[in-house]
């Protein structure tokens, strides 16, 4: 992201499962919630440092944002209503979030279906992931 472009809108739909996001460039981007919580950016996923999330995360039901934090002038705090609060979400990630989300959903979804197969029998369902 060029330095001079910032984030200048966040905001959460009123079901509080999709962040709408709107930079200074006029790009705009709008996240699920449960995308974003596979993705975090705390120590125990490694996803802000480039890599595909540890955990797979297959909640009860679907995760929602509970409240938006700003953190200075160069991230936000997500805090989701299943009690995550420790990622710090760059704005450049959150950028990078929005622009690679179709090839980053694909390959959790792989892993997904991966370790399903690896654990199932054959004829069980896949688990379908809610919201992307």
């Amino acid at each position: 992201m060029n330095p001079a472009t910032r984030l200048e809108e966040a905001r959460l739909e009123g079901d509080h499962r999709t962040l709408h996001l709107r930079f200074s460039d006029g790009a705009t981007f709008a996240l699920p919630s449960h995308y974003l919580r596979v993705f975090s950016p705390s120590a125990e996923t490694g996803a802000a440092l480039g890599r595909d999330p540890s955990l797979l995360l297959v909640p009860d039901r679907p995760v929602g944002i509970a409240a938006i934090e700003a953190v200075g002038h160069y991230a936000l705090r997500l805090l989701f209503d299943d009690g995550h609060a420790s990622g710090i979400y760059a704005y450049d990630f959150l950028r990078e979030l929005g622009e690679t989300r179709t090839e980053r959903w694909a390959r959790y979804e792989r892993r997904l279906l991966d370790a399903h197969r690896a654990t199932h029998t054959e004829g069980d369902p896949p688990h379908e992931p809610t919201g992307h």
